[in-house]
């Protein structure tokens, strides 16, 4: 089996600005996000990442 990295965890500390970066800026897909939560996670192809 060969590794591979499979979520990424990153922390911010302007949430809202975060979303907008990763969302309108990268194009990453958010998934199950409600408004002001503090976990945002982003489905990327193979991957996760999670702010």
């Amino acid at each position: 089996m060969e590794p591979k990295i499979s979520m990424i965890t990153l922390g911010a500390v302007d949430t809202e600005h975060s979303v907008q970066y990763y969302r309108e800026g990268l194009a990453f897909k958010l998934n199950n996000y409600t408004e002001g939560e503090k976990c945002i996670m982003f489905q990327l192809e193979g991957s996760w990442l999670a702010r």
